[in-house]
Formats: structure tokens, C-alpha cells, sequence
């Protein structure tokens, strides 16, 4: 390399150092670019540049200069750095030598021994990750992450016995800390201990895992005292939460206090003719205020809970609470049997949206071969959001053809879809908003529940129903992507269903 080469590389080197403690961290990546471009094999540089990218959160690039640095300079122990940025993109298998060599080679480190067990538990080995995280918890108790790692993924593994003596302690450690508080009350929950869990549902609006979500002020929150003036429900979440929590609406009815109840503008319809005795109003955009008074006591629609559902018991017997359009179910369901004939009327829906949980939760239409190898069933495509590609691909590949009623849009037509819903015989479907609203219908529906982290706790950690949806039957997989077993199982009681019906 040329003088003038070397002077360049270091002058931009060093302006970029000085434009990373000046926090101008744009600036300085473009001046590091500008000396790995005459100094590639300088291990320095490569660290400082992959260091600047975990900060500008472009982990492709930190990982790729990191292995640089290991193939510049062997010596210089970076595997955590690499497993670290390789586990931020989801390349687990990629990871995980190069955590484990270097677990090897620093036994004593904690932070690459938690990077570690995230690896070996997204890989499927949930048990090796447990010991691991709780060897860390017993050498080092003040290790507040590990704690919170081991309770974490004891409860999305569903061992209730572990999450419970976990927590337990970390609590004596970590009193006042707001992850733990909100995992014990997931825990609680998922082991249906409804009354000391909906005790503790405001920890919800504490923690990382709300970040973002309004919550009430306390001067006005309605805690099921009596009172002159009108209450205000505010919705909370999602589809599928607005439809859950809808659940207590029928119980506070029967309090015949003059409530305004917010909800998303495509349920008004389908929750006014449900539950006549309340005022259903659009809810505002997430995050803002709200409806203005005149109301004079408000409550989140999730803290209902604590109110109504005390314990199993205190769920309603009746297999759902709200009405579809009477007529125009019926419109639908002479309109199915006039094109399907005597078969089994089948919705199904298999995707879902949610933005970190949703491949998790998700299947593909070839995964459901065993469902559609089905005989005397006619399938309907109940899934929102546009699947003429992948229900062609389906017909072309497998010669399997699923119905999409054109008349219905499940993404907006939430009322055409809850009609559409009481057309059919039986609604099959991943944990989304589509098995919510089949739940809140009533209508037999039976779930193919994931098990991966992002469990919601109203699914439970064990159990074939839940109390929230009396008709709903849960097939569960019993380990992480574990989805032939479930498919397997449903096909074959769909088989029987048929026999039965026909």
C-alpha cells in the first residue's frame, strides 16, 4: 500500500473515532468504510467498524466484520460478538459454534453463557438451555437477565413447577422488578390461577412488552364500585383481544350501568347487535387520549377480568356471546349447500400477522395436505389478507382446491366474516384473530396451537379448552414446530367428524 494510501486509511480512522464519541455515528461509518477500504485486514479497524454497526443496529455487517477480525486475527477471542450478531438476525445454527467454542474458551463468562442458552433453546434444546441459565442463577444470584431468561423460558415451555420455584426466588433477589412481576402474572395465568393472575394484570402496562400501549391514569379507574354517571371501556390490543376481552361484556350488562364501550370501527356492527344493552363507539387511534367525557369512571377492557373471572366458575356456560347477521348467515349457508352438496362445510385459516409471534404461529397451505386428503369435506379459505397465489400454487401442485367466497373480505368485513363463520359446520385455525372471533361465536372450532416463545397466556400452559371459548377444542404441539403431530391428529378427527355427519 502507498504512503499517501496509509496516511488516508489512518486520517479517516481516526476521524471516525473522534465522530463515534461525538455520537455522530452516520458520519463516523462513513469514514470507517473509508479505511477498510485501504486496511482490510486491519483486525483493529474490522473491531471498530463491527462495534459501530451493533450500535447503528446493522448486525449483517457487524457479523461479517467480526468474522473478519477472527480470520485477520485468530487470537483475539470475538466468537461471542459473532454468535451474538448471528443470533440478532436469526441465524441460530450459524451461531451456535461459535458460542459454544467460546463458551469453552471463557467458562467464566456470564453474557456468552446467556447468549448460549438462547441459542441452544431457539435450536429446540429448551432442556440444555434451563440447566445452563440455572447454573448461572446459582453461581452468580445477582445476575438479574438470568434469571429473567430462565423464568422466561420455563414458562414458554410450559414447565409450571419450574417457572413457579424460578420466579418465587428471583422475586426475594428482584422485589420491585416489572419483567419478572409480568412473567409471574403470565405464569399465574397460564397455570389458570385466575384470581392472583388478573390481580396482577396491570403489571401488562410496566414492561418492555407493552412499551408504547396508553394506559389509564388512576384518578378515574373504575374498580367495580357503584357510581353516578356513565363508564368508558377502553379497547386495548388487537383484533383477537378486543374479541377476547368481549367475553365479560354480557357480565357488565347485567350491572345496568350506562356504559360507552370502545372498539375497533369493523366489530360495531357485530358487538351492537350482540349486546344491545351497551353503546359500542369507534375507538380512537392506539396511544392517544381517547374518547373525551362526558363519562366519568373509565377501565381497560382486559382489567374486566379482574371483575368477572375470578375462577373457572366464573365463566358463562354458553358456548359464545355474540350474534352473527341471522340473514345473511342463512343467505350464505343455502349459497354452500347448493355448490357443496352434502360434504362437510370446513373454514380454515392458517397465517398469522403478528409482528414478532406470527411465523411461529404460522403454517403453510401444503403443511394442511393431511386435512385436504380429507374425504366429503368442502374446505373454505377463511384467512384475511389476499392468498390467491398461494391457494393457486396449492390447486396446481396438489390438485386441491380450496373455496374463497369473493363476497366476503375476512380483513374488513368482520360481519360478513362472523356470518360467513355461522354458515359452517366447523372452523379449523392457528392461534389468530379468525379463532377468536369463531370462539366468541360460538361456532365448533378446533385450534392448532404453537408452542414457541409468545404463548399468550389465555391458551394455558396444558388442557384440550379453555374456559374462554367452551366450543373451542385446542390441539397442541408438544414441542417447538412439532406440527405433524397436531396436523396428524386433526385429519384424523376430521375423518371421524365426517363419518358422524354424512
Amino acid at each position: 500500500m502507498k504512503p499517501e494510501q496509509i496516511r488516508t486509511a489512518v486520517l479517516a480512522w481516526e476521524k471516525g473515532r473522534a465522530l463515534i464519541k461525538a455520537g455522530r455515528l452516520a458520519e463516523a461509518e462513513a469514514q470507517l468504510r473509508v479505511a477498510i477500504r485501504f486496511m482490510p485486514k486491519s483486525a483493529d479497524l474490522l473491531a471498530d467498524y463491527a462495534r459501530l454497526a451493533e450500535r447503528l443496529g446493522d448486525w449483517n455487517a457487524a457479523a461479517r466484520n467480526w468474522q473478519a477480525v477472527a480470520a485477520a486475527a485468530p487470537d483475539r477471542a470475538v466468537g461471542n460478538h459473532v454468535g451474538l450478531a448471528l443470533l440478532q438476525l436469526g441465524r441460530n445454527a450459524e451461531a451456535l459454534p461459535w458460542l459454544e467454542r467460546y463458551a469453552v474458551q471463557h467458562p467464566g463468562d456470564t453474557q456468552s453463557a446467556l447468549n448460549l442458552a438462547v441459542a441452544w433453546s431457539r435450536l429446540g434444546d429448551d432442556g440444555r438451555a434451563i440447566t445452563l441459565l440455572g447454573r448461572i442463577t446459582q453461581v452468580q444470584p445477582g445476575n438479574r437477565l438470568a434469571w429473567e431468561s430462565l423464568a422466561t423460558l420455563q414458562v414458554n415451555t410450559a414447565d409450571a413447577a419450574g417457572a413457579e420455584q424460578t420466579l418465587a426466588t428471583a422475586l426475594t433477589h428482584f422485589p420491585g422488578d416489572t419483567e419478572l412481576q409480568y412473567l409471574l402474572m403470565d405464569h399465574r395465568l397460564k397455570n389458570r390461577q385466575f384470581a392472583d393472575g388478573f390481580a396482577r394484570f396491570d403489571a401488562r402496562w410496566r414492561t418492555r412488552f407493552f412499551n408504547g400501549v396508553m394506559h389509564l391514569p388512576k384518578e378515574h379507574r373504575w374498580q367495580g364500585e357503584a357510581f353516578d354517571g356513565t363508564l368508558l371501556v377502553r379497547a386495548e390490543q388487537g383484533l383477537g383481544d378486543e374479541l377476547l376481552y368481549s367475553g365479560n361484556y354480557p357480565d357488565l350488562a347485567q350491572r345496568h350501568l350506562p356504559c360507552l364501550v370502545e372498539c375497533d370501527r369493523r366489530l360495531l356492527p357485530l358487538m351492537q347487535r350482540s349486546l344491545p344493552a351497551l353503546q359500542f363507539i369507534e375507538r380512537p387511534p392506539m396511544g392517544t387520549a381517547g374518547s373525551p367525557p362526558p363519562w366519568q369512571r373509565d377501565i381497560m377492557a382486559g382489567d374486566l377480568c379482574r371483575l368477572f373471572r375470578s375462577d373457572a366458575g366464573a365463566f358463562p356456560s354458553q358456548p359464545g356471546w355474540l350474534l352473527a347477521d341471522a340473514t345473511r348467515a342463512a343467505a350464505l349457508r343455502e349459497r354452500y349447500l347448493a355448490n357443496a352438496g352434502r360434504t362437510l362445510r370446513v373454514g380454515v385459516s392458517w397465517r398469522s400477522r403478528h409482528p414478532e409471534y406470527g411465523t411461529a404461529k404460522s403454517l403453510a397451505l401444503p403443511d394442511l395436505l393431511p386435512l385436504w386428503r380429507t374425504p366429503g369435506v368442502t374446505f373454505f379459505d377463511l384467512q384475511y389478507g389476499d392468498t390467491r397465489a398461494e391457494r393457486e400454487a396449492l390447486r396446481d401442485t396438489h390438485g386441491v382446491a380450496l373455496v374463497r367466497d369473493d363476497s366476503i373480505d375476512p380483513m374488513h368485513d368482520i360481519d360478513g366474516l362472523a356470518a360467513q363463520m355461522s354458515a359452517l359446520d366447523l372452523v379449523i385455525s392457528t392461534s389468530n384473530s379468525t379463532v377468536h372471533l369463531a370462539g366468541a361465536l360460538g361456532i365448533p372450532t378446533w385450534l392448532m396451537l404453537h408452542r414457541d416463545s409468545g404463548l399468550p397466556w389465555y391458551w394455558a400452559y396444558e388442557g384440550e379448552r379453555v374456559p374462554w371459548y367452551p366450543a373451542t377444542e385446542i390441539f397442541r404441539c408438544r414441542a417447538r414446530g412439532a406440527w405433524q403431530p397436531v396436523l396428524d391428529a386433526v385429519a384424523t378427527r376430521l375423518r371421524q367428524r365426517v363419518t358422524i355427519d354424512l
